[in-house]
């Protein structure tokens, strides 16, 4: 069966008509564990997709200020029109108690309608057992006074 160059052509514009539509960014941002302690090394995963491939992760920065957390990825992506799923992953380390709100920038070169920010915050709770430590020392001394 013979397609001639003008079907070719529609279908080629239309493909890629939709697929430049194609939202590109990150699709999911998400720590382990998912309920940490004081005593718990953190890691954040970042998952994405552009529309453009392939995606290169060519820098990454994190940033503490407080309680509010910013982790940037600095990518590339080629210029084949295909679908390219991307992921990353950094260990942030144990952080003190209390409630974190964590932004998730990424930044693409040759694309900067491509660039896209997740946020969600987190609870970082005292270890359990720490906690009881900390009971058994106050029990003691309120003892003592008596």
């Amino acid at each position: 069966m013979k397609v001639d160059k003008i079907t070719f052509l529609i279908v080629a514009v239309i493909c890629l008509f939709f697929t430049s539509m194609l939202k590109a960014g990150i699709t999911e941002v998400y720590i382990i564990p998912d309920s940490p302690t004081i005593s718990d090394d953190i890691t954040i995963f970042v998952d994405g997709i552009e529309s453009n491939g392939p995606v290169e992760i060519f820098n990454t920065e994190f940033s503490q200020t407080g309680y509010d957390l910013n982790y940037n990825l600095f990518l590339t992506v080629g210029f084949l029109t295909q679908i390219t799923p991307w992921d990353n992953s950094e260990n942030i380390g144990s952080l003190s108690p209390g409630i974190y709100e964590l932004s998730v920038n990424t930044y693409v070169t040759s694309h900067p309608e491509y660039n896209d920010t997740y946020s969600f915050s987190f609870e970082v709770v005292p270890e359990p057992a720490s906690l009881l430590f900390l009971m058994t020392g106050y029990v003691f001394i309120l003892r003592r006074k008596k």
